[in-house]
This record gives structure tokens, sequence and C-alpha cells, in this order.
């Protein structure tokens, strides 16, 4: 529960985090975990293999492949883009409305890596659905109506020393 609290002090929204990283091209990137609120889990990568590029909240927080930078770029309108520390890649998602996610190379061109939220920290697809936690460990983006309960799409932002 303290870490929790702790978590939810230093939450912010996804813009939040944009306004406060730094601007300028030699400062290093700010290191995040994104904890699900039901679950408490982090969201990363498949432990065994993570070339498998399977997102999921299963495995243990300490993991590289748990840790995300967040990057700004040229789409502007609060939009970001998730690139693990582990793989490199970012957080993908189908551009046809599908609701896979997976990991695939950064490229500010490709529409499904570009994530956006709503207090008090959700992630959003820019067709406005959700990143989701389910109760199995696998995650997936689902409109609001099959969410239920939101803290499965809930996520809180905890800093990490770089």
């Amino acid at each position: 529960m303290k870490r929790m609290l702790a978590t939810l002090a230093g939450a912010a929204s996804l813009a939040s985090l944009i306004v406060a990283m730094p601007t300028t091209a030699h400062a290093a990137p700010s290191v995040f975990k994104f904890y699900n609120a039901n679950s408490g889990r982090c969201l990363g990568l498949d432990f065994d293999d993570p070339s498998l590029n399977t997102v999921n909240t299963g495995y243990e927080c300490f993991l590289k492949t748990t840790h995300w930078t967040v990057d700004y770029g040229v789409k502007g309108g609060g939009l970001t883009m998730l690139r693990n520390r582990g793989t490199g890649e970012c957080l993908d998602r189908s551009s046809t409305g599908g609701r896979e996610v997976y990991m695939s190379p950064c490229s500010s061109s490709d529409p499904g890596q570009w994530w956006g939220s709503t207090g008090p920290f959700h992630m959003t697809s820019d067709w406005g659905r959700y990143l989701t936690g389910w109760a199995d460990g696998t995650v997936s983006i689902a409109p609001r109506d099959a969410v239920g309960d939101m803290s499965k799409a809930t996520w809180t932002a905890e800093l990490q020393p770089v």
C-alpha cells in the first residue's frame, strides 16, 4: 500500500510526463515503469523470450524489459511513443482497429506507436480505446465498454534511476 501511495503521488498523466522531460538532444531520457492499477504488475515483455514481442503484465518489475522511455516527437498533440529499454523497440498496436499490442522497431510514421492519455492515467489510442491489463497477464487495446473495471486500464508511472 505504501508503494502504491508513493506511486500514485508520483504518477502523472502521460502529457505531464512529456512536459517534464528534457528537451535537449544531449539530455538522458527519463525511464519509467508502468504499473497496472488492477493487478499491481508492470507493463513488460515475455521474460523467457523478449524477442517474441509479447507484451504482458505477468513478470517481475525489476526486469529491464519492464523499463520504458517516453519519446515525444513530431506528431504533437500530447501523443508520445513508449520505447522498451530491454529491446529498444516501441509499444505498437494495429492501426486497423485490432486489439493486439506488440513491439516493433520505433518509427514516428507508424500511427500505431503513438499513445495519448486521459486522467488519471489511461493510455489511449487515436481511436478512443484503452491499453488494458487483463487478469491472465495479457495486455490488449479495448473499448471502454469492454474494459468493465477501469482499474484494468489505469497505469501509474514510477520514475526509475538511470
